[in-house]
């Protein structure tokens, strides 16, 4: 068995260093944990012995070795090969694209497809690369609502690579506007319908269907500020889907060409009216 005695940092000792090799193989020879633990005990730390500055094993054997390595070798420190990482610098820009989703769409949730290209390391070269990425469009998400697919952007030597964003952007409609979740319906109406307070029925179309609902004014003044709501008509509410917005009717005042005559009854008209 090796005479420890000779380890460096003993009183008397010399310095020495071994290779657990010179101990045998597995299944055989000694084991110089072992032999150390059976002459100080399994509970033996050397720095309360030593101190941290003070470790005798630090010089002749790279470092204390019962801190989880176990190899040694002879003659001095073990050599390690170094590896110098690749320093990060930032991140490529993010990759923005806007979905275009019609209204029809929003109020039934659909999926949309894009083959999207972008710069990636194959087997150690940057080559443009494309990747089909599918978007879930859920039912009445808003316009600005962002899908994000993280680090999949362009990829650049000492940077991570970004996110590719899809934004929700509603097309315009030829019939309705869209107000949050609420749609907005414009019904024409002639200055003389608006001014007699006439009772008038109107047909007002919804949205993905063919069927129209009758909407009624009765005995009243229609103004442009003049609004009519149809409940649950709208788009659904983006947090509680199966809630719908409202249709929203918004009354366009139409009024008749000014001739030179009826410019001129306005002004006799203002005339009059001053006078009085």
């Amino acid at each position: 068995m090796p005479d420890f005695s000779q380890f460096g940092g003993f009183p008397g000792g010399g310095g020495f260093s071994f290779s657990s090799s010179s101990f045998g193989g597995p299944g055989g020879g000694y084991d110089p944990f072992s032999t150390f633990n059976s002459m100080f005990g399994n509970d033996f730390n050397i720095h309360n012995h030593y101190g941290q500055s003070a470790d005798p094993f630090a010089a002749g054997m790279g470092g204390n070795p019962f801190g989880g390595s176990h190899s040694f070798s002879a003659g001095g420190p073990r050599n390690s090969t170094s590896r110098t990482a690749t320093q990060i610098t930032g991140v490529t820009p993010t990759i923005e694209h806007e979905i275009q989703v019609s209204l029809e769409e929003l109020s039934q949730g659909c999926t949309k497809k894009f083959n999207i290209k972008r710069d990636k390391f194959t087997s150690g070269r940057l080559q443009r690369e494309a990747k089909l990425f599918v978007v879930d469009v859920k039912k009445g998400w808003k316009d600005g609502t962002k899908v994000r697919y993280p680090q999949e952007a362009n990829e650049e030597h000492g940077k991570l690579p970004g996110d590719i964003v899809f934004i929700i952007k509603s097309k315009p409609h030829s019939v309705f506007t869209r107000e949050n979740e609420n749609l907005i319906y414009r019904q024409p109406i002639s200055l003389a319908d608006a001014l007699s307070g006439a009772d008038k029925e109107y047909q007002i179309p919804l949205l993905n269907c063919d069927f129209k609902v009758s909407l009624r004014t009765q005995r009243e003044v229609i103004t442009p500020n003049t609004e009519k709501r149809i409940s649950g008509q709208g788009l659904p509410i983006q947090k509680t889907p199966n809630v719908k917005g409202d249709l929203i009717v918004r009354f366009d005042v139409m009024f008749p060409e000014l001739t030179r005559g009826v410019q001129e009854a306005a002004r006799l008209l203002k005339d009059s009216e001053m006078e009085y």
